[in-house]
């Protein structure tokens, strides 16, 4: 039999298998001819030949699946050990024991991960340090040896379970595919096991309430500070990535205060619900990336909006703006009407050439992308495809290991808008990635963008 992972350990042969993961268990047969080898597989030994039946003693730890061509899977779903019992037989349908030789593959599952004391993604400020660990479960932290490394920055003591990065002193942002990673050995450091990786942008924490209005075709961040009753925003913490809430143990990342008229709502990560109260309509924002929640205001005010964000269980940074709210049937100044002359205080003629009109400009919307496919290409590749969308000049695929897109985003555009495929390369083997698209409109030098598409969920396996 021939399995992959399969090591030496202590004095043993055992498959080391990482969790949330699948195999496929094939039959394989080397006989020896003196100095010759003769390998036989599947594809040479005819479909009635052989056949191979194999079962979990754990199948809370693998899961066995048969297709409907007999082939096996195994799915690891769980951390701990099971064995693997397999019995390769004839097809003869006569004799009531068809089996020519049997045997147990001891099967070790493990998960390795990196603990940066944050569940967002790594964010720096330049030159900080901060303490790296490498946790392991499913198998005994004393048989494992460590080797870290980094794109960007520094490392000390590298060689062990917990190092230290010090960022460097310039900041970088999440497209420069920053990354610390750290390896892990069995056998006194001979075998190498799995790679895990983490990454991280460095950058200063700069808040600021930012407020986007609100179309059916997605959001267009909004100057000055008026907002209109009625009318739905989206009210963001702008520089509050989720990153930055390392070292919360006993502290919710963030908290966002809406006040008006002496009454408020206080809402942090963990709130939900609807808030609907007697000056506004508050709920969830958009899930990913920094703090955000919807918000229609219901009467004429001044709202003010404050974000707290909180580092090592104490509060880091705050930001305040305060709005001022037009009732929703108050008119504009462009569409205010002229006064009525005094019949009895007549003022001056004036030429009879009509002043140009005032226009109020277009709102500006683009419409919504659809996401048709991604799919894992030979070659750590990812193909993503999109149905075309001409009603803008292009778009941004944007791709993470993140499911909520919370760390390590990588963003590609593309520019014409006649393209309906792009091929992601470079990715990692046996990473989940999480794709979506976007459509992106130019208007008198502003780029505006359309609502974020569903997202497709790909592992990559060759």
């Amino acid at each position: 039999m021939k399995v992959s992972y399969l090591k030496d350990y202590n004095k043993g042969k055992k498959a080391f298998l990482p969790n949330d993961d699948h195999y496929n268990l094939s039959l394989y047969i080397n006989i020896k001819d003196g100095e010759e080898n003769h390998i036989f597989n599947e594809d040479n030994f005819g479909d009635q030949s052989l056949k191979i039946r194999i079962e979990s003693q754990n199948k809370d730890i693998l899961t066995i699946n048969e297709d409907e061509d007999g082939d096996f899977r195994i799915l690891t779903d769980g951390i701990g050990t099971s064995d693997l019992k397999y019995k390769v037989q004839t097809e003869s349908v006569s004799d009531d024991d068809n089996t020519i030789f049997e045997g147990t593959i001891p099967c070790n599952v493990y998960d390795l991960s990196i603990d940066a004391g944050t569940d967002g993604g790594l964010c720096l400020l330049p030159n900080e340090s901060r303490q790296l660990s490498a946790k392991i479960n499913g198998i005994d932290e004393n048989e494992v040896t460590y080797k870290w490394k980094t794109t960007q920055g520094t490392l000390e003591n590298a060689d062990q379970q917990t190092c230290k990065i010090i960022a460097p002193s310039t900041t970088l942002s999440s497209e420069a595919n920053n990354v610390v990673s750290v390896k892990a050995y069995i056998n006194n450091g001979q075998d190498e096991l799995d790679t895990a990786e983490e990454y991280f942008i460095v950058q200063d924490c700069n808040l600021s309430v930012i407020h986007e209005l609100m179309t059916d075709r997605g959001y267009v961040v909004q100057t000055g500070d008026t907002l209109k009753a009625g009318q739905a925003y989206r009210i963001r913490l702008n520089g509050a990535l989720p990153g930055f809430g390392i070292g919360n143990t006993d502290h919710t990342f963030y908290i966002l205060k809406f006040e008006q008229d002496g009454d408020s709502v206080v809402l942090d990560e963990n709130k939900e619900d609807l808030v609907d109260n007697n000056f506004a309509t508050i709920s969830v924002g958009v899930f990913g990336g920094e703090p955000n929640r919807m918000i229609t205001p219901k009467k004429a005010g001044k709202l003010t909006v404050t974000g707290t964000i909180y580092r090592e269980n104490k509060e880091f940074k705050t930001e305040t703006k305060t709005f001022t709210v037009e009732s929703d049937n108050t008119p504009s100044e462009s569409t205010k009407p002229d006064p009525t002359p005094n019949p009895s205080n007549p003022t001056p003629s004036q030429p009879t050439t009509a002043a140009p009109a005032t226009t109020t400009p277009a709102k500006v919307t683009v419409k919504k992308t659809t996401l048709k496919s991604a799919k894992n290409a030979k070659g750590k590749k990812l193909v993503v495809k999109w149905k075309k969308n001409t009603a803008g000049n292009g778009y941004q695929i944007q791709y993470s290991t993140s499911k909520k897109f919370a760390k390590g985003n990588k963003t590609k555009t593309i520019s014409k808008n006649k393209t309906t495929s792009y091929t992601i390369k470079k990715l990692k083997k046996k990473k989940t990635y999480y794709v979506r698209i976007r459509t992106y409109k130019k208007v008198s030098g502003k780029t505006y963008y359309s609502e974020w598409s569903s997202v497709k969920k790909v592992k990559i396996k060759k």
